[in-house]
């Protein structure tokens, strides 16, 4: 099989980031591969726009990057990352377009990402940036559940049967095939989804 060889980490602090930095951490390192791990400034903080008018925005943009590029180190730096080739980046703008640009810019194979989730109807329901990610990313997508334990027993693992290279089976190869690798445990249950469009006459 194939490994992932270039993976992309989001991490954001509203969400469950040192789970998923941890994970990510491990998939490298189990693959040999390459981490990015990337933070994303998507808007002038509302408690800096109070300034706007004593510096351009530019300025007050390039503080929150200063400021944001200063958390993400002190994150990679909580992490024992010894053995993996680990590199940062912030990214600016709409977040999963700066993504997806990431992505084709740099040749990643796998994004890493907790879920943004909210509860409606008494269900979760994903964001509006996991559902972009999940519909047009080119590179499989692993959304982490926030605050899911350590050890995985059930996965689901969704498949576009259209997909030329049908990158996402990699993801079930993985899972199926060394899932100490990426779940952490010996035992686990796969489920595979695809869908599909039925034209009737």
């Amino acid at each position: 099989m194939k490994r992932f060889a270039n993976v992309l980490l989001i991490v954001d602090e509203r969400t469950d980031y040192l789970a998923a930095l941890e994970r990510g951490v491990t998939l490298a390192r189990n693959n040999q591969a390459k981490l990015t791990v990337c933070a994303i400034v998507s808007a002038v903080p509302g408690e800096m726009q109070m300034g706007i008018l004593a510096v351009s925005p530019q300025e007050v943009l390039d503080i929150a990057v200063a400021e944001k590029r200063d958390w993400l180190e002190d994150r990679i730096n909580s992490v024992e990352a010894d053995g993996v080739s680990l590199d940062s980046k912030i990214l600016t703008g709409k977040p999963f377009i700066e993504i997806i640009r990431q992505v084709l810019r740099n040749d990643h194979d796998l994004i890493i990402k907790c879920a943004d989730i909210s509860r409606g109807l008494g269900e979760i329901v994903f964001s509006s940036t996991d559902m972009h990610l999940m519909r047009k990313c080119p590179c499989p997508v692993w959304i982490i559940k926030p605050s899911s334990q350590s050890n995985y027993e059930r996965i689901l693992a969704a498949v576009d049967p259209d997909s030329p290279d049908l990158a996402l089976v990699r993801v079930v190869d993985l899972l199926v095939g060394r899932p100490v690798d990426a779940v952490g445990r010996k035992r686990n249950r796969v489920r595979v989804a695809a869908a599909f469009i039925l034209q009737l006459q």
